[in-house]
């Protein structure tokens, strides 16, 4: 039985070390197994086992293939992807605005709840016009995934103190 799980682990880090051929100065967004590391930048170099990105902060970062769970290519800027990014932060701003003053003047009429909906629907629909107008002129940056890791090794301790394996699949 042992053997077959040393067996599974050395085919599950094998699997993962196969990322997608990358041309060199292709902008990509490559997020590591530790969540909190994300690096963007351009292609270096790759090997089988590494990749290379060269980013203007950082200059550039030697990742462990192995450790690499996504990698997302740029697809360049759009004007509709950035419309749609500002139309969602305005719009949030703009509720949040129109419900603290729509609570600030829900005492002065004799309906305060219709007021608050009221402002909070205006300011949210206008924050989300303007945001959209700006993130059109503006622009974002769209992403297309062109790998994923199929499975996650975990190795931990339990609730109770003990060690503790997990898998997690993708398929």
């Amino acid at each position: 039985m042992r053997g077959v799980v040393a067996l599974l682990f050395c085919a599950l880090s094998v699997a993962e070390a196969q990322l997608p051929s990358l041309t060199p100065g292709t902008r990509v967004r490559v997020n590591m197994r530790d969540r909190s590391i994300r690096v963007t930048g351009a292609v270096m170099s790759q090997t089988s086992d590494s990749l290379t990105v060269g980013s203007s902060g950082a200059g550039w970062s030697g990742l462990a293939a192995g450790s690499v769970t996504r990698v997302r290519v740029s697809q360049g800027r759009s004007r509709s992807a950035g419309a749609l990014r500002g139309g969602k932060i305005g719009g949030l701003i703009g509720l949040g605005l129109g419900a603290l003053l729509g609570s600030m003047f829900a005492g002065v009429s004799l309906d305060p709840y219709r007021d608050l909906i009221l402002i909070t629907a205006i300011l949210g629909s206008e924050g989300a016009v303007l945001g959209g107008l700006i993130g059109m002129a503006v622009k974002a940056e769209r992403w297309r995934t062109v790998y994923r890791s199929s499975s996650k090794v975990a190795v931990g301790v339990d609730a109770q103190g003990r060690p503790a394996i997990g898998l997690n699949l993708r398929f």
